[in-house]
């Protein structure tokens, strides 16, 4: 995200666990401030100097009230109804889905035709890189997954 941030995009992100959203300015070295955000009954952290906003709420609670004509999308769920309502029509979106069996997770499996499907695509998803598992799910013992990328046009 901060990377993006420092390309002059406006960021706007999700995260459920405050120690998630700390963590994300601690290791970029970023300040920030707090609001609270009652329609989501949670917190936005905002760095206004690079243009960042994370919200730190239910994830199921974010939507059009707080955000909308969003450019582009990076995801790592099945969140895709939320996504829908906040990005501007014909934006990019690019998904990271672990390769893991079936069943086996959080974060769990998302294949190219789930993701054809849910977003309701008139052609697949398209690739574009992978990365192995961070050293984090490393310590978890699930060092052998992989996580896909996917560019997604709406």
């Amino acid at each position: 995200m901060f990377y993006l941030a420092k390309k002059g995009h406006t960021i706007v992100g999700v995260e459920y666990i405050e120690l998630g959203v700390n963590q994300f300015f601690d290791e970029n070295k970023l300040s920030y401030k707090t609001k609270h955000v009652p329609e989501i009954d949670g917190d936005v952290y905002e760095n206004e100097e690079n243009n960042i906003k994370i919200y730190c709420d239910d994830y199921f609670k974010f939507g059009p009230t707080l955000e909308t004509n969003v450019d582009g999308v990076w995801d790592r769920g099945k969140y895709t109804d939320i996504m829908k309502s906040v990005m501007k029509r014909g934006a990019p979106c690019v998904t990271e889905v672990p390769d893991r069996p079936v069943g086996e997770g959080p974060p769990f499996n998302l294949t190219a035709d789930e993701i054809t499907h849910l977003y309701n695509l008139k052609t697949p998803p398209e690739k574009v890189d992978y990365d192995p598992a961070s050293e984090i799910l490393k310590s978890m013992n699930v060092d052998g997954m992989i996580y896909y990328y996917y560019k997604i046009n709406s």
